[in-house]
């Protein structure tokens, strides 16, 4: 396990862009810059599984006291992001195989639901949207950063569509575990499943806007299922 090192400065681009499609810090508190800012470099893959989080350092990073970075590493240790280890500290959680099939255990079954709640609910609207995210995602090709939004943007979509908030919640919590096995889009997915992603997009869309609930949700499964077969194949075996 190593300490924080000081991410080059593609990497921090990357890791802050998000931050537009947010708010400014100006208009939160800074704790939660703070806690927006450090989650976003963990997905972005800036900062590691295992890697120590030093307040004093992070503070520097984010050029702000450490006082709103304290309380935003409390928040992601309770959420699990980071662990307290013995003569370390707070380092950012590993998972392990086991770890990782519960987790996509419970999202293939979150995501299922939210996929049937939307081929019953959904808005003509939405439909369109799910559709068109669906079709540009072929153009996309090589855009890695553009598939990535592409993909935030097509679940997202879902689950507005689901119409059920508490589901919503659900899902939010999931995914802020889910930002731990990312490492960065582009080291996650290989080419075969990215076009095997867009597939699996395009069924989901079609049952969604057929109207089609078991069907969406047997194709929200699949896509999950998949997902994960990925993920295994990257991680060590116990």
């Amino acid at each position: 396990m190593t300490g924080l090192s000081m991410p080059p400065d593609d990497a921090l681009a990357s890791a802050t862009s998000a931050m537009k499609r947010i708010k400014t810090a100006k208009q939160m508190p800074l704790a939660e810059t703070a806690y927006l800012r450090l989650h976003e470099a963990i997905r972005e893959g800036v900062f590691k599984p295992g890697q120590r989080m030093m307040e004093i350092d992070l503070a520097k990073w984010l050029d702000m006291s450490r006082t709103p970075v304290r309380d935003a590493l409390r928040r992601m240790e309770t959420e699990g992001l980071l662990t307290h280890e013995p003569h370390l500290g707070l380092i950012i959680t590993q998972y392990d195989r086991r770890a990782v099939v519960e987790l996509y255990s419970i999202r293939e079954i979150l995501e299922g639901t939210a996929a049937g709640f939307a081929a019953r609910h959904a808005t003509e609207f939405e439909i369109a949207e799910l559709l068109q995210l669906a079709a540009e995602q072929e153009g996309l090709k090589d855009d890695i950063k553009g598939i990535a939004e592409n993909n935030r943007r097509f679940h997202r979509i879902i689950y507005q569509a689901a119409h059920n908030r508490f589901l919503v919640r659900s899902l939010d919590a999931v995914l802020v575990t889910m930002g731990l096995l990312w490492e960065g889009y582009a080291n996650f997915m290989s080419e075969s499943r990215v076009q095997a992603s867009f597939r699996e997009h395009s069924a989901l869309a079609k049952a969604i806007a057929s109207r089609n609930p078991q069907e969406a949700d047997e194709a929200a499964r699949a896509h999950m299922r998949g997902s994960l077969q990925e993920r295994l194949k990257r991680l060590p075996s116990d």
